[in-house]
């Protein structure tokens, strides 16, 4: 990998990297990382090529798995800007793997401070679960990077097995991911539950979230959407384990504040349309939505959402203004004229702030407003506002 790295023709930065000072390079640090896949692969003379606006190594590429390679413009422009390269090593059949690297500086915040582990937690023996290999090993050096002990387990049957053949009280803690092949976390922490209230936490992907009534029922559990950051995992270690921190601030947000524990709590049957005509705009929107565990259909303009809403029974309309063919605020207006449709909250989302921009939407029929960029803590209060209070009915 050194002299693919140090290869002049990846070394796109080079007259950049050596206009720095030595004074910049002692207050940086340059990482490089590397993504890998068991892909098709991408023949030599194509390597270059996929990094090129909507283009892919092969036409038949996209119309088989899609695509259309412009993530990876996304990708190289970003490298490009934090001084970085992109570049890609691949054997057709076997896959490839992506190089970039990036420059940062370096942070004085915090230097010579490390994680406080109450006593009550000290040395902590826990059992973890988790079918996929490279989530066992970042498990596995978490839990070790708090001074904790950890069996880290394939299968729940492996899991079920080393519980039961353990000293009595062996384990503290059990850490188990939710959708796994034979066994899944619901089925094994039931397993666990008929002979020990042990608290456990449920690691899962976007999306599952509407399971959680079921574990509800199994008490002392606590949930984190995967991937799950190291200071939430902590931290709800420290909760089951009966741990106060006195010092936490009331204002700390994150992927636990009560609009989204909120939204995870609602039916199955809630359901999004997310109308936005934007690629990036759609992926990032529907990230967001996904946090919440309802389920979400994109309509990229506004004739494409009314022939939505026409054929399903949407909880919320999430409206973009500008869009080509039909407007959101055309849409909305035949939402409510010709569909004969008022109850549906429809929010719109628009990039302008210009004054009676919100009374326009309001008078097309739409129930509230989000201004562009969005932002997430701004996106779940509004979902709560319209969705929570119905949800609960």
């Amino acid at each position: 990998n050194d002299s693919k790295y140090k290869d002049e023709n990846h070394l796109q930065n080079k007259e950049n990297t050596e206009k720095k000072s030595k004074t910049d390079y002692e207050e940086e640090i340059e990482l490089i990382f590397s993504v890998k896949d068991t892909g098709i692969g991408i023949p030599p003379e194509r390597q270059e090529k996929i990094f090129e606006s909507f283009s892919q190594a092969d036409a038949t590429t996209t119309r088989k798995f899609g695509g259309t390679g412009l993530g990876l413009t996304i990708c190289k422009n970003l490298v490009g800007l934090m001084n970085g390269e992109m570049w890609v090593n691949s054997v057709v059949g076997e896959g490839s793997t992506f190089y970039f690297t990036s420059r940062f500086i370096i942070s004085k915040k915090n230097k010579d401070i490390s994680v406080e582990i109450p006593d009550k937690i000290h040395g902590l023996n826990i059992l973890a679960v988790d079918d996929n290999k490279t989530n066992r090993v970042i498990l596995h050096e978490t839990l070790k990077s708090f001074g904790f002990k950890s069996d880290v387990f394939e299968t729940a049957g492996e899991a079920l097995n080393a519980i039961n053949t353990a000293k009595k009280n062996n384990y503290n803690l059990i850490i188990t991911d939710f959708q796994m092949p034979e066994i899944n976390g619901y089925e094994f922490l039931k397993a666990i539950r008929e002979k020990s209230k042990i608290p456990a936490i449920v690691l899962t992907s976007v999306g599952a979230w509407g399971e959680k009534s079921k574990f509800m029922e199994l008490k002392n559990v606590a949930y984190l959407t995967k991937p799950a950051k190291q200071s939430a995992l902590f931290d709800s270690i420290v909760g089951l384990m009966g741990v106060v921190d006195k010092k936490k601030k009331k204002t700390d947000k994150g992927d636990d504040n009560i609009n989204l524990n909120k939204l995870r709590s609602l039916p199955e049957s809630v359901k999004i349309l997310l109308a936005e005509d934007n690629y990036i705009n759609q992926r990032v929107a529907t990230a967001l939505l996904k946090k919440t565990g309802i389920k979400v259909d994109i309509a990229a303009d506004g004739m494409e959402a009314i022939l939505a809403v026409k054929k399903h029974d949407y909880t919320l309309v999430l409206m973009d203004v500008q869009m080509p063919n039909m407007d959101g605020l055309t849409a909305t207006e035949q939402i409510r004229s010709d569909l004969k449709i008022s109850k549906l909250p429809i929010i719109a989302m628009t990039a302008n702030a210009m004054k009676g921009d919100r009374e326009k939407c309001l008078a097309a029929g739409m129930n509230d407003y989000l201004s562009k960029p969005i932002k997430p803590d701004e996106l779940f209060a509004i979902l709560e506002n319209w969705l929570v209070e119905k949800g609960e009915k």
